[in-house]
């Protein structure tokens, strides 16, 4: 790989009057946000009091367009957190704290700070790396990973959201943040502290947890390497595919949220006799079978549905050992789905057979896969998913079977046509 740098030596006053007149970016898309609480922050600043030599800093030189004029830019590739907590302190916002080596600096911050600190400070020479701008434009990426991949500070996520960052990756952060439906209301534990939700993008890898479930047969050996997998197969898919992932996620959403309400994720506490934790183990078990059925055949059932998994929740104790402790192996995910997927299955399917004349998305979904996408009718292929259809073999009202051996896949219009015959 081609890279064309500049070593370049800047202050940390240099820094700060570039931050505060945007000649330096803290949060391109690749960075998590700023997570250093004020211990670090203040061992840091007394680390450069103490002369501590700093680590070399690589910044990224693009040229951007500000209010319709270019202008050169620097982003941070590595060392965000603590520039950011630099500057945080000569803006006030950061009060000393925990110093052990300087405790007569403890409870200033950096107007109260002596003139003679806040000099070493200002002065103190940062060592950067600059990658020029004609270099390749993933560089910047790839040295960040490659810094960061070893580090125990960084979440898988936010390291995914480096790596794996096409696509697909922003559909996640767009998933996440969406506020017309209900991330919030079910991920309903970040309201505890709004200031500080989803700093570490824990909506983003349980959003990715739910797609990379789908499918138990991909499962890894555990479950990050899972997850890994799936953004490293799906990161660039086309637009087509990201508008029907994004349209799953949300119906399933919905009918879990009709059906369940607030309390759909909570785990039971038995010592305490109530619905108060919040589990993944259980939101996993719940969205993904419940991504198998359209959301109105969830909804209509809405009650029976709701009571049989709340007495799940309550009684019964083989899905609390796959749900509630070391919950990660293959076999405790399939099978805490399985327990979910027979109350839909029994409600639903079964039981409403001889009324049910509708499959089942996931009927489709691997009609899907294993047809090359062929009509049965008409025997031409069909080039997207919204024009094809799920259709009885034997027609339900000469076989009332709604079953996934009585269905094959055919354009919508074939299907119209074809009415009550048998071909």
């Amino acid at each position: 790989m081609e890279i064309n740098v500049d070593k370049n030596d800047y202050s940390i006053d240099q820094i700060y009057s570039m931050y505060k007149n945007w000649g330096i970016e803290f949060q391109p898309d690749f960075q998590r946000k700023f997570v250093m609480d004020d211990r670090k922050a203040s061992k840091l600043i007394e680390s450069v009091l103490l002369g501590i030599p700093i680590p070399t800093i690589y910044l990224n030189r693009e040229i951007v367009n500000v209010w319709w004029e270019e202008k050169i830019v620097l982003s941070v590739i590595d060392w965000q957190q603590r520039l950011t907590a630099f500057c945080n302190f000569k803006d006030g916002k950061l009060t000393l704290k925990w110093l052990e080596e300087r405790p007569d600096l403890n409870w200033m911050t950096y107007k109260t700070l002596p003139s003679k600190e806040q000099s070493i400070l200002d002065m103190e020479t940062l060592r950067c790396i600059v990658i020029k701008e004609w270099s390749r434009e993933d560089l910047k990426y790839e040295i960040f990973a490659r810094l960061n991949q070893w580090a125990t500070s960084l979440k898988p996520q936010e390291l995914r959201n480096c790596i794996y960052r096409w696509n697909f990756n922003n559909l996640l952060k767009e998933l996440a943040n969406d506020k017309k439906h209900h991330v919030v209301e079910l991920f309903w534990w970040a309201k505890k502290e709004e200031s500080k939700r989803n700093l570490r993008m824990e909506y983003e890898e349980n959003i990715l947890r739910f797609f990379a479930f789908r499918n138990i047969n991909d499962y890894d050996s555990s479950m990050w390497k899972t997850m890994n997998n799936y953004m490293a197969k799906n990161q660039n898919i086309s637009e087509e595919e990201l508008k029907s992932l994004k349209k799953l996620f949300f119906d399933t959403l919905d009918s879990v949220y009709k059906s369940l309400w607030e309390d759909a994720f909570m785990s039971y506490e038995k010592d305490k006799w109530m619905f108060r934790k919040f589990s993944w183990s259980v939101y996993d078990s719940i969205m993904v079978p419940f991504s198998e059925y359209r959301p109105i055949d969830i909804i209509q059932h809405s009650n029976e549905i709701a009571e049989k998994i709340r007495k799940i929740k309550l009684y019964d104790e083989s899905y609390h050992a796959s749900a509630y402790a070391a919950s990660w192996s293959k076999e405790k995910v399939k099978y805490r789905s399985e327990v979910i997927r027979n109350v839909l299955k029994e409600v639903i399917w079964e039981k409403n057979t001889s009324e049910n004349r509708c499959f089942p998305n996931w009927v489709k979904e691997r009609l899907w896969e294993e047809n090359e996408h062929v009509c049965w009718i008409c025997h031409q292929s069909i080039l997207h998913k919204e024009d094809a259809e799920v259709d009885h073999i034997v027609p339900f009202s000469k076989w009332w079977e709604t079953v996934y051996e009585n269905a094959q896949l055919v354009h919508w219009r074939c299907n119209q046509q074809k009415g009550n015959r048998v071909d």
